[in-house]
Order: structure tokens, then sequence, then C-alpha cells
């Protein structure tokens, strides 16, 4: 099979998986769903959108707020990409969907460790060069995933950035295609949001930018969920059996 052949199924693969994860939603996550996408739309209102985002020229305060908003929303895709991720395996499996309280006890420190770690490495590329440092991100993509999901992992034998490195390896410009397609896509709903900044009646520029939220936050959901099932994917391909055998399949991946 060639690779070409072989990254075609991966998304294919990635696309049904992430469609089926989708419906399960409404099942074991649907309430904490529509009080993050509620979140999200304050956060946007009262931090980016009233406080100069948009403009040629915010105040000091506008770009403050902004940035507050911004770190709002980092915090808001952490604990959606950890609480779906394993709710939606173990809503896959069979068994009992975990506790919020329970996910944070069990995963938030060791995420939350894992992601500071990348992007401190990514900061320190970039600040040799800038696409080797965003080449370095886009190599690391499956970080949060293999923390969530992967027994080794769990059991403290494997390396989370090593790791989401050796999956990467010959799909890294593939993969950033698709991040840009998805980019591109929530862009243009930013910007018809943005067509109401200067509406004169405040509800119907508050409805009209809730609308377009929608499916920017719904693209936000899929693609999580695609990248998850990228990583399983990804995981069960390159698998050879053990830990130290695995570096074997490097040598049959095309280099990006």
């Amino acid at each position: 099979m060639s690779h070409e052949h072989s990254f075609i199924d991966l998304v294919k693969f990635s696309f049904r998986k992430a469609a089926l994860y989708m419906k399960s939603l409404p099942f074991h996550s649907g309430g904490l769903l529509v009080a993050f996408f509620l979140i999200s739309i304050v956060s946007n209102e009262f931090f980016l959108n009233q406080r100069g985002y948009g403009k040629m020229t915010p105040s000091k305060e506008g770009v403050v707020f902004t940035i507050m908003g911004i770190v709002c929303e980092i915090w808001i895709g952490f604990f959606l990409t950890l609480i779906l991720t394993v709710r939606s395996l173990s809503f896959e499996k069979g068994e009992s969907v975990p506790s919020i309280p329970y996910l944070l006890k069990k995963y938030f420190v060791d995420l939350l460790s894992e992601v500071l770690r990348l992007n401190c490495f990514a900061l320190l590329w970039c600040l040799l060069f800038i696409v080797p440092g965003l080449f370095k991100y886009m190599r690391w993509t499956f970080v949060p995933y293999i923390v969530l999901a992967d027994e080794t992992y769990s059991k403290g034998e494997r390396d989370a950035l090593e790791y989401s490195n050796f999956l990467m390896k010959g799909i890294t410009f593939k993969w950033l295609v698709l991040l840009l397609t998805v980019g591109l896509l929530q862009w243009g709903c930013t910007e018809l949001q943005g067509l109401s900044y200067d509406w004169d009646n405040l509800f119907l520029g508050y409805c009209w930018r809730s609308v377009w939220a929608i499916p920017s936050f719904g693209m936000y959901i899929f693609f999580n969920l695609f990248t998850l099932s990228g990583f399983l994917y990804r995981a069960k391909q390159l698998y050879i059996g053990n830990i130290g055998t695995e570096t074997a399949a490097v040598n049959n991946l095309s280099r990006t």
C-alpha cells in the first residue's frame, strides 16, 4: 500500500470514527457541551467582541481583555479535550462514563504537564527558527491523546512527545493541510460573526454572532475527535509488538 493511499485510509477512518463519536456525545456529555458552548459565547462577548476585538486600533484595555479571552478559550479547549476524549472512549467500550471530578483527579496533572512541556519545547524551537518550531509543534499533535488514551503511557513506559513524533512521521505536512482547512473554515465563521460588530441593534448582533458560533464550535469538537481517531489509527497501524521494536517501523515511513 502506498503512503498516499495509507493517508487517505487514515482520513476516511478518522472521519467515520469521529462522526460516530459525535453521535454519542448527546448521550454522555450533551449538557456539558451546552455549558461549555455558553461559556465560550460569554467569553467572546465579554472579553473579545466588546473590548476592541476586530477594530483596527484597539485600546490598551481592549488588548488586555482580548488576551484574557484567548486564555479563556484555551482553557475551554483543554477541558473539552480531556473530558470528551476519555468519555467518548469509555462510551464506545460500553463502560460507565467517568465523572468530571474523577477525570480531573486522574488526568489533569499529567495532561497539563505534558501540554506545558510541549509548548515550552515548541517555543524554544521557534526562538531558533519559526518554521522548525511550527514543524515540531505539528509533530506533537497527538500528545494529549497519548496521555488520555495510551495504556503504555499510563504505566510510565512511554514518552508522550517522542511517541507523537514517531506517529506523525510521514504525515506531518498532510495533517497540517487538514488543520489549515479547518482553521480557514473557522476563520470564515469568525468573519461572518464580525459583520455584526457595528450593528445598532445589540440584541440582533448578539444573536447573529451566537448562530455563527455554533458551526465554529462544532468544527472544533469534530476535529478534536478526528485527531483522536487519527491517533488510534496510527497507533494500531505502526504497532509491532513492543516499545523496543517500534523504532524499526520508522524506516518504512516516508520522511517529512
